[in-house]
């Protein structure tokens, strides 16, 4: 299975493409109404989406940066105490 996996890689990629294509088309060939609803129901989750991960890193970026400043600190410090002890 994985050497059919390896050697189809690049064709087993382009037929999920084309299955999520199909699968987004059949949304609107299946949906009630008409396709401007459809049209606003998809933009409005959408934008919902897009708000929402937007509003999720302004309030975990400031706490990511935080974190890493703190390790590379605690990286430049043990270099720091490491060379000193090496020259004395």
């Amino acid at each position: 299975m994985k050497a059919f996996l390896k050697r189809n890689r690049k064709f087993l990629m382009i037929a999920m493409c084309v299955a999520c294509v199909m699968a987004v088309m059949a949304i609107s060939a299946f949906a009630e109404g008409d396709a401007t609803t459809v049209q606003t129901a998809v933009t409005t989750g959408l934008t919902s989406a897009a708000t929402n991960i937007t509003s999720m890193v302004a309030a975990v970026l400031p706490i990511a940066i935080g974190v890493l400043a703190s390790l590379i600190a605690i990286k430049f410090g043990i270099k720091f105490f490491k060379s000193l002890v090496n020259k004395g």
